[in-house]
């Protein structure tokens, strides 16, 4: 099934700029305090990742804008 916020050219091309996420945020009991959890799921390849904290999550959406082969662009 075709997503539909996918833009018209990225439906075309293997390789594409736009890319989209489904993020899922818990708190997670730690002793008096709570810990964050996060996940990514991408729309297009159901690929799920998890992080154990906010830096690390940053941290892989930074290496996603920062896809080396998006220099051409």
């Amino acid at each position: 099934m075709a997503n539909r916020d996918e833009p018209d050219a990225c439906k075309a091309e293997a390789h594409c700029t736009y890319r989209s996420y489904l993020l899922r945020c818990w708190a997670e009991p730690q002793g008096a305090n709570v810990i964050w959890r996060f996940s990514l799921e991408g729309v297009s390849d159901q690929a799920r990742h998890g992080f154990a904290d906010l830096p690390s999550l940053l941290k892989f959406l930074e290496g996603e804008c920062d896809d080396p082969s998006d220099a051409d662009l």
